[in-house]
């Protein structure tokens, strides 16, 4: 996570001799996954009655949807289900926002684009799909993927800029900075 936060600060120094305006900060799709990967393994329980182990995320970047995909592995159990444990591949695909209340960059309006339930009758595998969707989807509702330390918002406000909205353009994240009012 801080080297989201780092690259951010460096970036920001290289701004401040510039004239006023916007300005971007493109973090790389490979440096993308490197910073989504640090958030992972994620073991919860879902509504105390499943239990999910999401892992081995592989991002892609969707820039003609502003989009980000990811693949994942999964496994998840339920004592309903006795010792069955389904395990799996999980498609995603999500946006990410800056929260200003905690300084936190994360996941939002996340889709599962496919649930890959090996194992499960064909009979079952569109309910499978759709119960493995739903767990996910508000399992990582808002998940957070980074949060900037105060000092290099600090920072940033002190050379005038304070972080914006994401863009997903071909090979790379942009992240707008946006020029804070005095």
């Amino acid at each position: 996570m801080a080297l989201l936060g780092g690259v951010v600060a460096a970036l920001l120094g290289a701004c401040a001799a510039l004239s006023p305006g916007e300005r971007t900060v493109r973090i790389s799709e490979a440096r993308l996954g490197e910073i989504i990967a640090r958030q992972f393994p994620l073991n919860r329980r879902y509504l105390e009655v499943f239990d999910v182990a999401i892992s081995a995320p592989q991002v892609t970047l969707l820039p003609e949807s502003n989009r980000i995909a990811t693949q994942f592995n999964y496994s998840t159990g339920s004592f309903l289900l006795g010792a069955r444990e389904f395990a799996g591949t999980l498609d995603l695909s999500y946006a990410l926002r800056f929260e200003p209340s905690d300084h936190t960059v994360r996941l939002t309006d996340v889709r599962a684009e496919g649930v890959q339930v090996p194992g499960v009758p064909p009979a079952y595998q569109r309910q499978a799909n759709r119960l493995g969707g739903l767990l996910t989807e508000n399992l990582l509702h808002d998940f957070v993927v980074h949060r900037l330390s105060q000092d290099d918002l600090q920072t940033a406000a002190g050379w005038g800029y304070q972080p914006g909205a994401f863009k997903v353009v071909p090979g790379a994240l942009v992240l707008q900075l946006n020029p804070v009012a005095r």
